[in-house]
């Protein structure tokens, strides 16, 4: 049952669960299982939570894993009102609800929020993962961003007693081009309890050699021109040591996460026109290119205590590092390839104070957050792309959750954050025009409030308004500039929306499901559309834009072995082009994924677990077949997947096929981008076997 009280919590959820990588602990029925949510702010029963929430849990990752080690794929797979993945390490292409999500990490900020280059999703290796939360909807009171909301890695905890291994060696590879296909891949997990001190040590590698499509020819290493995954190495180092007495716990971990890319290829381009794919031929771009990475580490401590004159009390210190380096463009600059270096330490207070008062009971949940970003983009060869920013973010922030009545209860919070921008001089590149560097001082102020309503037993109605936000993509503003005031003219407020949400969900024996509905408005927007007077650059285009749309999602107990299940998102979006007050202009699919559809058919029992699962992803043209950047067409297709794990000797093997049918398909990414070097097939069908062992 724990798959099925898992996506209990995928109920529809907004802005609310804000309050921290918000989460719920579902209230124990006779059917269900109670879901505890880890590294979150305010833990809080999804009965009671106005808004919509996915929460994976070990179970589904394993499941996942299963497939394939793409992050993207397996949160796409998952999570109602996300886009699909890229086929890469890039989720720069992959909004949730058509706006950026922040990844956070125990609770730790991962993404750049100065310089933001879409590595974030693919950060961490899943073997390192307890559990993931998504929060769907505009998010702010974790701050950083998350107009679109808010993805969290919750890392591995040990729990029983004693001491306890696990080793597991996998193997990958293209069923229509063996050769130069196989992915093998390590895992080690070493645990302990003893009393009050408990650790966990995770390492594992994986390589990634060539992809092939459907016919069998090989794909070319950067679908995306963000980050591809042929041929290339992940390494993932975690470790946690926790020591608990009384009431307190002080946990310290440290994670060190490098994918890099080393190929002997590189891309053809193909013809948008005609959509005749790229492919990959020997050799390389240009000997100066460097190999394309993300290396990503994290150092955080945790004290809690349960019992401070009558609050919980949560403090988090951390420091991350990141270097992400991307591919080699001949036509840039003379020949260039650019690295994004950010440094970031922050510290976050949170105080859960209960409340009791006339027979109203409830929890407030107040706190400080303060971060200290770094960031600059470079090219390899030491020139500067976005100069040095550094920013000093401190907010304020207050949540309260009150049970009014058996059948009513009501939520509400507010965030201040205030951020202070210094800018370094630097030449732009672009235009070759001297940029004099400053200082920028803005803040800002949301909040939310909403209400659950529990007519009869198993049944919530829900509805909220919550203001979320997205921070303004600075250097990308300042970086092809022609003024060298530039900095004094920015407008750098934060990019504020207003979020409706309304939905239902139920729990029964032996389904559960839920509907919800949204719309979110916002006075600047957040698209990227080609510069008219520079072809090959994007800017920012700030007009006011509209998203909405609705998830449905259900599962179902067939039977004490068989599971089945379903989501559906749709979404629509569109900007006011020329502010006369209309949206009358589509967003393009980059933001505005077509139609998904996800379902499963699950078989558990008797140490046997057989699952097939599949995709469908919609069609989408508003641009007349375009050949603008950015406004391809879209054309529906339609994927399978099949895992089978079974026991073998004194462990399980597990099989996973991927593109069970050979689908032949572009990624949404390639279709919409329309850059002919980037118009890549996806995999064709791929076998995984994994074999692992405790003891």
């Amino acid at each position: 049952m724990q798959a099925f009280a898992t996506r209990q919590a995928v109920a529809g959820l907004s802005l609310l669960t804000v309050l921290g990588s918000a989460a719920p602990a579902q209230e124990p029925q006779d059917t269900v299982e109670e879901i505890v949510v880890q590294g979150s702010r305010l833990p809080q029963s999804v009965e009671s939570f106005p808004g919509s929430l996915t929460i994976i849990d070990a179970a589904d990752l394993d499941r996942q894993r299963a497939f394939n080690k793409d992050m993207i794929s397996l949160l796409a797979n998952e999570v109602p009102g996300l886009a699909t993945s890229p086929g890469s390490i890039s989720n720069f292409e992959t909004p949730l609800r058509g706006r950026t999500a922040i990844v956070l990490i125990d609770g730790v900020p991962i993404t750049p929020t100065l310089r933001p280059a879409g590595r974030d999703m693919v950060s961490i290796d899943a073997s390192a993962i307890q559990q993931i939360e998504v929060i769907r909807g505009a998010s702010s009171i974790y701050g950083h961003g998350g107009a679109g909301g808010i993805i969290n890695y919750v890392t591995k905890r040990p729990e029983a007693e004693g001491l306890r291994f696990q080793s597991e060696v996998g193997l990958g590879s293209s069923v229509t081009h063996p050769d130069d296909g196989w992915n093998p891949s390590i895992l080690q997990v070493i645990e302990g309890r003893s009393g009050d001190l408990d650790f966990i040590v995770t390492a594992s590698y994986e390589q990634i050699n060539s992809l092939f499509d459907a016919d069998g020819d090989r794909i070319a290493p950067a679908q995306t021109g963000n980050g591809g995954l042929p041929d290339s190495e992940a390494v993932n180092l975690f470790g946690k040591l926790g020591y608990e007495w009384g009431r307190q716990r002080l946990e310290a971990s440290a994670l060190y996460f490098d994918f890099g890319q080393d190929t002997n290829w590189f891309a053809v381009p193909g013809d948008i026109a005609t959509r005749q794919k790229a492919t990959a031929a020997p050799g390389t771009v240009d000997p100066r290119a460097e190999d394309e990475g993300n290396m990503n580490s994290l150092f955080n401590l945790v004290y809690t205590h349960g019992a401070v004159l009558g609050n919980r009390l949560r403090l988090q210190v951390y420091r991350q590092d990141v270097e992400q380096t991307f591919d080699f463009r001949p036509d840039r600059f003379g020949g260039s390839q650019t690295v994004v270096d950010s440094q970031k330490t922050g510290a976050r207070l949170d105080v859960v104070t209960p409340l009791d008062f006339g027979g109203v009971t409830g929890s407030l949940l107040w706190g400080l957050d303060f971060t200290n970003d770094e960031t600059a983009q470079l090219l390899t060869d030491g020139r500067i792309f976005v100069p040095y920013l550094d920013q000093d973010a401190f907010a304020q922030f207050a949540q309260v959750e009150l049970t009014l009545t058996d059948w009513l209860e009501v939520q509400g919070g507010l965030r201040h954050e205030s951020f202070d921008v210094d800018v370094k001089p630097f030449t732009s590149l672009s235009t070759g025009a001297d940029i004099r560097g400053g200082s920028l001082d803005y803040g800002e102020t949301v909040y939310n409030l909403g209400f659950v309503v529990h007519p009869v037993p198993d049944l919530d109605l829900f509805a909220t308004f919550a203001q979320g936000y997205s921070l303004s993509d600075i250097g990308r503003e300042i970086r092809d500039t022609t003024v060298p005031d530039f900095v004094d003219m920015l407008r750098p407020e934060p990019l504020v929306l207003d979020s409706y949400e309304a939905g239902v969900r139920f729990r029964g024996s032996r389904a559960a499901g839920g509907l919800s509905a949204f719309y979110t408005e916002s006075e600047l927007g957040e698209r990227l559309a080609a510069d008219p007077d520079n072809p090959g650059l994007l800017i920012q285009v700030r007009a006011p834009e509209e998203v909405y749309g609705a998830e449905a999602w259900i599962d179902a107990e067939i039977s004490e072995a068989w599971r089945t299940g379903a989501t559906v998102t749709w979404l629509e979006g569109k900007l006011d082009s020329d502010d006369d007050g209309s949206y009358d202009t589509w967003l393009d699919s980059r933001r505005i994924p077509p139609v998904k559809i996800t379902g499963y058919v699950e078989y558990d029992a008797d140490r046997w677990l057989v699952r097939l699962q599949g995709l469908y992803s919609g069609s989408r043209d508003k641009f007349g077949n375009s050949l603008v950047r950015g406004l391809g067409r879209v054309d529906s297709f339609v994927t399978f997947d099949l895992m089978a794990s079974l026991p073998l000797g004194p462990g399980e093997l597990s099989l996973g096929i991927q593109n069970l049918l050979n689908e032949d398909y572009y990624p949404v990414s390639a279709q919409t981008q329309n850059v002919p070097d980037r118009l890549v097939k996806a995999p064709g069908t791929t076998l995984f076997a994994r074999w692992r062992v405790t003891y």
